[in-house]
């Protein structure tokens, strides 16, 4: 079996956006981005940690701590706007 390597796949998406007038893409701000959307879409961190084959969830925490403090702080204006409005009638 031929394996094609990683950085022959990263060679090929880089020209293709060169080719196509995207911004530069690699492979990693693809996973990263297809990890960001799961985030954004209430996929459990437990799950995407997982699905990226780390070795633990401490790893995904570090990497996307940023983006999940930034979804805790959505949730907790959610929370509180629906029970202010549970408590206004």
């Amino acid at each position: 079996i031929n394996f094609i390597s990683y950085s022959a796949i990263n060679d090929v998406l880089v020209r293709f956006c060169l080719k196509y007038k995207y911004d530069k893409y690699t492979l990693k701000s693809l996973r990263h981005t297809h990890c960001s959307y799961l985030l954004a879409k209430g996929i459990s961190i437990q799950y995407i940690s997982k699905r990226l084959g780390h070795a633990d969830i401490h790893t995904t925490l570090k990497i996307y701590s940023h983006l999940i403090k930034e979804f805790e702080d959505s949730e907790n204006s959610l929370i509180e706007k629906n029970l202010n409005d549970l408590f206004s009638d």
